[in-house]
């Protein structure tokens, strides 16, 4: 691991002395990689000879190692006073990280399609050919191999930086979303983890293509019953009726939208046809704080409001367009981790939802990874961590669900199941308890020899 200078500045807030950059150098099968790692010292002094390793969400999700998320991550951790450093990583291809899977041609795709109002099928079937071609152009100058990603080689990477971080007597992760499945391969390559905090997790067999369907579908349905106990709708019709009528009006006649950008200057001109609307439903139902946005806005589009409809897509367009966000890995990760799709099968799983059948159907076609080499037969085993460990759960979480955290504790005899009534996604941002939680955690599992 080679010590450097920050590439970020920092705020006056923060003393130089509290943060450490260097770069983990990471073999590839054509190249090595450069990733970026930053340790953030306790501002109270540290109390505890082990740390804390985040690992984020996605795949393709970077840690925010630049001047306003390093703020973000110092408020947290003066915040938490978890009492030990705190040490991010941006994986491999995201972030300042060498090298970066990133293609020009595709984003700019991306954001021109979204200006124009074409169908579902239309639009995948454009960013397959955008895609394959970012990716041919990125193998042929050295930048990227498909046997360089998934997550066994972001577990390696991980159990390397902690093996070279001698100083610490072992180490905490807490992983969110796709970053517990990071975390439990880890945990299984290195024997100076401590514990595991996985919130919102990817136990072993879940997340494939094939259980799209059921997901979205089942995300949908707690909406629905969460609007109907809290009697979120203010429209003149039956919440769910309307809901679907308001998908069919705007597939009919699109509305032409334009969206702020944050932190940046201009805005985006948006379609919002059916499935983009779709699209910003689903995000929004992530955050329990962003779920009344969803019925503001199906009651929008009956009476003709676009403040609340573009309020709704806002969140999505600024996520997908993050700086952040590094789509082509994720498309590189999942592809290695997930068996290619079996249409049948998955058009057999779709048609058990008629009224979502459109926005499912179409994905048969396009959901797969002519650019990665052979599928993996199966997917990605994950083994059942044998450390002390936290497992997070919110109820009405739409894309890891509550049964997904129920089955891995079944299976984890040393792990402590807490659910979170009314929560979203990444409870671990949303709820103190949750933070309280992990915190006597990793005070317990920190003082055990």
């Amino acid at each position: 691991m080679d010590l450097r200078p920050c590439h970020f500045s920092l705020s006056s807030a923060i003393s130089p002395d509290s943060v450490v950059c260097a770069d983990l150098v990471a073999p590839g099968h054509e190249r090595t990689f450069r990733l970026p790692v930053v340790i953030l010292r306790a501002r109270a002094g540290r109390a505890s000879d082990d740390a804390l390793i985040y690992l984020q969400g996605g795949p393709g999700a970077a840690a925010g190692l630049h001047r306003d998320g390093i703020d973000e991550w110092f408020d947290w951790l003066t915040y938490v006073e978890a009492g030990r450093d705190l040490i991010l990583i941006d994986p491999r291809g995201v972030g300042e990280g060498e090298p970066a899977l990133w293609c020009d041609a595709y984003e700019r795709f991306s954001q021109e399609i979204l200006a124009r109002p074409v169908s579902l099928e239309t639009e995948l079937a454009e960013g397959a050919l955008v895609l394959d071609d970012c990716f041919q152009r990125l193998g042929e100058r050295g930048d990227f191999d498909p046997a360089d990603y998934g997550t066994p080689q972001s577990a390696q990477d991980l159990a390397a930086l902690m093996t070279l971080l001698e100083s610490y007597q072992g180490f905490h992760l807490l992983g969110v979303s796709y970053g517990t499945r990071v975390a439990m391969v880890a945990a299984a390559e290195n024997d100076r983890v401590l514990s595991l905090v996985l919130d919102s997790p990817f136990p072993d067999g879940r997340g494939g293509a094939e259980q799209w369907p059921e997901t979205l579908a089942n995300a949908l349905e707690q909406h629905f019953s969460w609007c109907d106990e809290t009697d979120c709708y203010r429209g003149e019709g039956d919440y769910r009726n309307d809901f679907f009528q308001a998908l069919g009006s705007l597939r009919h006649t699109p509305w032409q939208i334009r969206v702020e950008r944050w932190g940046r200057t201009g805005s985006q001109s948006v379609a919002v046809n059916d499935d983009r609307f779709l699209a910003g439903v689903f995000n929004a139902l992530y955050e329990d704080s962003a779920w009344p946005r969803v019925p503001a806005a199906v009651a929008a589009v009956h009476a003709g409001e676009r403040e609340p409809v573009r309020e709704l897509m806002t969140a999505l367009v600024n996520l997908a367009f993050s700086e952040d966000w590094f789509s082509l890995v994720y498309y590189a990760v999942d592809c290695q981790d997930n068996p290619g799709i079996d249409r049948g099968r998955y058009l057999s799983a779709a048609a058990d939802y008629p009224d979502l059948l459109p926005y499912l159907a179409p994905l048969a076609e396009y959901w797969g990874c002519p650019w990665s080499g052979p599928s993996r037969e199966h997917a990605l085993t994950v083994p059942v961590p044998t450390v002390p460990g936290l497992i997070l759960a919110g109820e009405r979480d739409p894309i890891t669900p509550q049964a997904w955290a129920e089955q891995l504790h079944l299976a984890w005899p040393g792990s402590r199941l807490e659910l979170f009534e009314g929560r979203g996604h990444g409870v671990i941002w949303s709820d103190t308890r949750a933070l309280k939680l992990a915190k006597e955690l990793w005070q317990s599992a920190g003082d055990t020899p």
